[in-house]
């Protein structure tokens, strides 16, 4: 298949999930990129100047992009003139995070899309568990509201028995424990749980057990990045 290439090249490129570890990839030629879009401004002029890929903001536009319409998007597609790099603040960018806007206007451009190799704490926390990773749902956040949230998961369940899909679900560290209490109230007790925390860093912690087993070890959530999958 071929298509008409406008010349421009929007790369996306992968944050370390902590501190500790180093990019796998050569990022030298960020020195010549002028164009920035990022989840956060903060945090990419952070990972530029730790990894002195850039000497000087002076010359460079930064654009942060969490919360962008489609028009938007185009609008910022259109800055992609030679090239552009567009950011996560850690993992992968467009996967759990901003940025599939831009890049789906840039590819109405006919702008080649570079995505660069990196850690994703999604396929992370999956090749870890020990669950189906031939066959897997990412669900993103579950509802705030308990009781939305308990049927959210009766539903999930409800799919991974019948359909046998690892289901996936993320949470912001400070509600880690309520969601792990909503799980073990709900899911039944032969279901797999693999709670994932701190992937790649200091105090990385991955267990799968079965949901009788958790409820046994009372365990209080860490305020940490962490997923929660489950399945059979």
């Amino acid at each position: 298949m071929t298509t008409a290439d406008s010349g421009c090249i929007l790369y996306l490129v992968p944050v370390p999930l902590s501190d500790g570890l180093f990019c796998t990839c050569n990022l030298g030629f960020l020195s010549e990129i002028k164009i920035f879009f990022s989840e956060k401004i903060s945090e990419t002029q952070k990972f530029l100047k730790k990894n002195k890929l850039l000497s000087s903001f002076t010359d460079c536009e930064f654009h942060e992009i969490k919360n962008i319409s489609s028009s938007d998007a185009e609008k910022l597609a259109a800055l992609i003139k030679p090239a552009a790099a567009l950011f996560s603040d850690a993992g992968c960018p467009c996967i759990a995070d901003p940025g599939n806007l831009i890049v789906r206007a840039a590819h109405k451009k006919n702008i080649r899309i570079v995505p660069l190799p990196g850690s994703s704490s999604i396929m992370l926390a999956l090749m870890a568990s020990g669950l189906n990773g031939q066959q897997f749902i990412f669900h993103g956040y579950f509802p705030v509201k308990e009781d939305q949230r308990r049927q959210k998961i009766r539903n999930a369940e409800k799919d991974a028995q019948r359909s046998k899909r690892t289901q996936i679900v993320m949470e912001t560290p400070y509600r880690n424990s309520v969601l792990l209490e909503s799980l073990l109230a709900v899911l039944n007790d032969a279901t797999l749980l693999c709670i994932a925390s701190d992937l790649t860093g200091m105090n990385e912690r991955i267990v799968t057990l079965a949901v009788r087993d958790w409820k046994k070890r009372k365990i209080i959530p860490e305020k940490v990045p962490t997923l929660f999958l489950f399945g059979e």
